[in-house]
């Protein structure tokens, strides 16, 4: 009789390690891959780049008319919108200099700045600029809704 229960309790194990492969195999399988984006807003200054899951989707809009507290904008204010869940990681907002309003800034004086939900106040983010490709980058990890301008330096950045 104990070597009908044996036999049982090892059915039983085996039923439950199948089960656990085959959870585990279609769990890996309907999981989203991180997928590179590229995206690029309708008037071509801004560029938005990173991975992000390929269920999300990045949009890039134009907010004209949007008043900021820095002293001196040379470009309009963007809008990054994440939808679905998620965020875009490893991302890189560029911004094409060439088409500034004004141009009397120095490139080494521009920064890309952030709206900072939380303060109400705009955030100056790491700008690096390239001058093959007349590009100011800001590298960060963005989710939900992001609001981001070029302005110039100011004197305690």
């Amino acid at each position: 009789m104990k070597g009908g229960a044996r036999k049982k309790e090892s059915y039983v194990s085996i039923v439950i390690v199948v089960a656990i492969v085959l959870l585990a195999t279609v769990a890996i399988v309907l999981r989203a891959d991180p997928e590179r984006m590229r995206v690029v807003s309708t008037d071509g200054m801004v560029q938005v780049v990173g991975m992000t899951r390929s269920t999300g989707v990045v949009e890039v809009h134009r907010l004209d008319d949007v008043a900021t507290s820095i002293a001196y904008v040379v470009s309009p204010v963007y809008e990054i919108n994440l939808t679905q869940a998620g965020a875009l990681k490893e991302g890189e907002v560029q911004f094409l200099y060439d088409q500034f309003e004004g141009g009397d800034i120095a490139i080494q004086d521009a920064v890309v700045y952030t709206f900072d939900r939380a303060t109400l106040t705009w955030k100056p983010l790491p700008t690096l600029f390239q001058l093959s490709d007349h590009t100011l980058s800001a590298i960060g990890e963005f989710s939900g809704s992001t609001m981001v301008v070029v302005g110039e330096r100011e004197d305690n950045e």
